[in-house]
């Protein structure tokens, strides 16, 4: 028979968990071994009973407080939702399914996904304002809207090769992320995906990009060039509002995809002739190639609309 942790079920079975002089006495470690953690198990308005206990024992204020969770299939939609006492949590390697919003405004510094998780869901992580890094594993191949939005820490992110779409909102405000890598299979980037991402100097779009959203790098007022590969098909307008964008790279035939594109950002554009894909077909390496097609400015093969 299946054990769930579900708002405000006493069970006997864990009498620990709800013995608050017991868990004190064991340390700041706690460990639950439920096979699933159901929806808002632990928050969400209103506070469940179990949530309630957690805050009035003040456990939130000692040091290196973690919460191990063990065996378990599934943790719930919002089932640590403003769970504020943890500053470490973790997952049994083996779960197999993390709920919309299961770890949002969290206060943890850092988290590893299991390599078990094929998906992360909208919401997951959104607002927890002190993650620092995270590291996406190759098994996961989709990433909710706003699954980041909110991260005001968030400095780097790592994505795999498995991941083909940056969904609407999905680092959103992460107001300090300087540094992604969007891995080589990326196809599309949807509507405010990086949007208000302030610190974001640089990032490299990669060839497999198809299709770029309204509002993609709205905001960034550190992205100051950007190169914006020909095999985009799907040129939104109103891309770089806001940002501190100076100059754009782009192929002559993407840039005829969207007139309106070119008439708002026509003093920015620099038309490359020489695309990326060239340059790799000439040998060159792609950060050389990168490099050359971002520096080509000055050179004949480039023309700046005036």
């Amino acid at each position: 028979m299946t054990t769930k942790l579900e708002p405000g079920i006493y069970d006997e079975k864990y009498n620990l968990i709800y013995t608050w002089d017991s868990v004190l006495e064991k340390g700041v470690d706690l460990t639950f071994d439920y096979d699933e953690v159901t929806d808002r198990a632990f928050g969400f308005e209103p506070r469940d009973i179990f949530y309630k206990m957690l805050k009035n024992t003040e456990i939130y204020r000692l040091e290196n407080n973690k919460l191990v969770i063990g065996d378990m299939s599934h943790l719930g939609e919002w089932a640590l939702y403003e769970c504020g006492m943890f500053d470490e949590i973790i997952l049994p390697d083996d779960i197999k399914s993390i709920g919309r919003g299961a770890f949002a405004a969290c206060v943890f510094t850092k988290f590893d996904i299991p390599k078990s998780i094929t998906e992360i869901e909208y919401d997951t992580f959104s607002d927890c304002q002190f993650l620092k890094s995270i590291v996406i594993p190759d098994s996961v191949t989709r990433i909710g809207g706003w699954a980041f939005s909110g991260c005001l820490d968030l400095e780097t992110v790592t994505l795999p090769n498995t991941i083909k779409e940056i969904n609407e909102k999905t680092f959103y405000s992460c107001k300090n992320l300087t540094n992604i890598n969007l891995g080589n299979n990326i196809t599309k980037i949807e509507n405010s995906a990086f949007s208000n991402c302030k610190c974001l100097s640089e990032i490299t779009l990669p060839m497999s990009l198809k299709e770029i959203g309204q509002n993609a790098f709205s905001g960034c007022m550190s992205l100051k060039s950007i190169r914006i590969p020909a095999s985009v098909e799907k040129l939104s307008t109103y891309i770089f509002t806001g940002s501190g964008i100076e100059k754009i790279y782009i192929a002559e035939s993407t840039l005829k995809l969207n007139p309106k594109f070119e008439k708002l950002y026509k003093s920015k554009i620099i038309v490359c002739n020489n695309t990326l894909e060239e340059l790799l077909d000439s040998g060159k390496s792609f950060k050389t190639a990168n490099k050359y097609n971002l520096e080509l400015e000055k050179e004949n093969n480039e023309t700046r609309i005036l």
